[in-house]
């Protein structure tokens, strides 16, 4: 962190990091929590016609597309407000966006904390959804580009990374919190830790209502190169993100029906419900380890371990479908969240390598393009998924998202050595091929020579 670290000063870019991690772990923390508390928010009612599936019968419908809206509005909220955080973050700098997203985090928790009506739990939400944004897009940007050491920038999205397995946690913390002691306590924390943030930033940082210039150039010269809608019109950069939005599908997709279907099926409480996602937490920990090395130690074989972590995300989507019982449900989900989170913190990697490669582009802009696709499914996935739940059960959504990730996983094969650049000829071909898009070779006045010069200099034989 040398460079921002002589401009700013010590205590300011630390106290920035700390909140920053703070808040993304109160972002992932409370992300789904909503999880084990979705059969505090309908009425089971018993079905009136014994011949009746009663799976379609025992929440009202107007609440099951309440409980769509409720799943569906953070991460809507989060895209709709990502533009707006980037204008404020032009003008003002890290510091304001920060407060922003923890403020309305704070306002969130609260939400939570008072709420006693699907409307505010909605409001929630959408609170979450702008926090995501500013604290969560902002801030790990600020990670990504503050420092120009790769080791401690590593070290720092490795933390990360880890920190986002709270997500996973989420549903044992509201479960076991919200049955025992009500909704107030589990809340509440997270509110106060919030607004300590606040206090901190504000007493260390002293907001600034314009940037300094000398801070804000070199962030702005980093995006110059490229923008998102130019990476996503490549087409390794598309296949990358839509194999990262796939492996979101299958969480997106069952997360909202989970806990209504054991209510259902097995009659157990909501921390008994949460309990089943400790296992899942600590196979999201090891599969985040396991990634890391993969794309470390075996660079070449990247897109190998992603399509077996298809197959496998396929497998426990399949175990949670068969219907045997509680324990097979855990294992299901510990071997769904263990697969689909290798693959796609792969596919990263390899996004990463992509953008590098054909566009040089900055560790923002990539990260970027990552954070919409892994969005998008929480958007589009609770507004299908809960009514098709109701509909024809959640085996055979699980099927169907199981089917997804087994016809997908082949398509991988298209992006072979490419998290290796200096490696294999698929790397040395897009390397040659990434100014092409700008020159008009068919102009006589276009020398080809130069070309093969540069290729010939950035990649050895």
């Amino acid at each position: 962190m040398n460079r921002t670290v002589a401009i700013e000063g010590k205590a300011k870019v630390y106290t920035r990091l700390i909140c920053i991690l703070i808040g993304i772990s109160i972002d992932s923390l409370s992300s789904l929590t909503i999880k084990t508390l979705t059969p505090r928010f309908v009425t089971f009612t018993d079905c009136a016609n014994t011949t009746c599936p009663k799976a379609i019968t025992t929440v009202p419908e107007m609440q099951v597309y309440g409980l769509s809206i409720v799943f569906a509005s953070p991460e809507a909220m989060h895209i709709l407000t990502l533009p707006f955080a980037r204008m404020v973050f032009e003008s003002t700098g890290f510091d304001l966006p920060l407060i922003i997203g923890l403020f309305a985090q704070a306002c969130s928790s609260l939400c939570f904390a008072f709420g006693k009506s699907m409307a505010l739990y909605i409001i929630a939400r959408v609170f979450l959804g702008v926090g995501a944004a500013f604290i969560g897009t902002i801030g790990l940007r600020y990670i990504a580009e503050s420092t120009n050491e790769p080791k401690t920038r590593d070290a720092l999205f490795a933390l990360v990374y880890c920190l986002n397995g709270f997500a996973v946690i989420g549903p044992t913390y509201s479960g076991v919190i919200v049955y025992f002691y009500g909704m107030l306590p589990c809340f509440l924390p997270l509110a106060i830790l919030s607004f300590l943030c606040i206090i901190i930033l504000v007493a260390v940082t002293r907001i600034q209502t314009n940037v300094s210039e000398s801070v804000m150039t070199w962030y702005r010269n980093t995006d110059e190169n490229v923008s998102c809608g130019e990476l996503l019109l490549d087409p390794y950069v598309v296949l990358t993100a839509f194999g990262i939005a796939l492996s979101q599908i299958p969480e997106a997709c069952l997360a909202p029906g989970l806990a209504l279907w054991i209510t259902e099926t097995y009659g157990l409480p909501i921390w008994i419900i949460g309990m089943a996602f400790i296992p899942a937490f600590f196979a999201y920990q090891v599969s985040i380890l396991l990634s890391m090395l993969v794309t470390s130690k075996i660079p070449n074989h990247v897109y190998i371990i992603t399509i077996f972590g298809y197959i496998f995300g396929a497998g426990g989507n399949v175990i949670l479908s068969r219907d045997r019982g509680y324990p097979y449900f855990v294992a299901g989900l510990a071997i769904m969240v263990f697969s689909l989170t290798i693959s796609k913190f792969c596919l990263v990697a390899i996004l990463a390598s992509v953008g590098r490669i054909r566009f040089s582009s900055s560790p923002g802009r990539i990260f970027s393009v990552f954070k919409l696709s892994a969005l998008v499914p929480f958007v589009i996935g609770p507004i299908i998924s809960l009514p098709g739940d109701r509909a024809i059960g959640l085996s055979n959504v699980s099927i169907i998202t199981a089917s997804m990730c087994l016809l997908f996983a082949p398509l991988i094969f298209i992006l072979r050595q490419i998290s290796s650049p200096y490696s294999g000829n698929e790397g040395k071909r897009l390397v040659e091929k990434k100014a092409r898009p700008y020159v008009d070779e068919s102009d006589a006045s276009y020398d080809t020579s130069k070309e093969t010069t540069e290729s010939e200099n950035e990649i050895p034989d």
